[in-house]
């Protein structure tokens, strides 16, 4: 104990400090998804278990505002981005997402409840992912959407592998999707 009463200030100090707790409120949500499928057909007795999905999800969120989701799925064929986008929260009711995020356009955020999706989900008025900027004000009961697209999802219609269902560009119909405003 003498040898503390003759010490310096600063030693003393050294010895007695405690490290403060400092808390660290950002949010990182790692998941996913696996989805099988198993079919019995009586017609020609068969029975089944295939692969159907496998999904990964990374969403984060820090407590000044900024945040970011992505989606990437592989299915029996194909794989696929289903959305990618990191955005802004300026306050509860108004953030702005720039990336391949949900066309504010159709049923939303989607009205198809099964596996086969429904007839909107493949005219692409639901669930369709394009790559923009867009802005959304929600406040109560009122959402207010604005937003542009530069092009598709892939930048590419001749990709047939995606996600959404998009214009298709081939060599006898070259469209494509490109400057799309969308206000809701």
């Amino acid at each position: 104990m003498s040898f503390l009463k003759k010490s310096s200030p600063l030693l003393l100090a050294i010895l007695s400090f405690q490290p403060q707790a400092v808390e660290v409120t950002d949010e990182l949500d790692i998941g996913g998804a696996v989805r099988v499928n198993y079919g019995w057909k009586d017609y020609d007795n068969n029975a089944k278990l295939e692969f159907e999905l496998f999904r990964a999800d990374v969403n984060y969120k820090t407590d000044d505002g900024l945040f970011a989701s992505a989606q990437y799925r592989w299915y029996q064929d194909m794989d696929v981005v289903h959305h990618a986008y990191m955005g802004y929260q300026f306050d509860e009711a108004q953030s702005v997402q720039v990336g391949v995020t949900q066309v504010p356009f159709g049923l939303l955020p989607y009205a198809a409840h099964s596996f086969w999706f429904g007839a909107t989900y493949y005219i692409g008025f639901e669930d369709d992912y394009d790559a923009g900027i867009h802005y959304q004000y929600q406040h109560e009961n009122l959402r207010v959407d604005l937003a542009y697209f530069a092009n598709d999802e892939y930048g590419n219609g001749s990709r047939f592998d995606r996600y959404s269902f998009d214009v298709a560009t081939t060599e006898q119909s070259p469209y494509q999707e490109s400057g799309q405003l969308n206000a809701r």
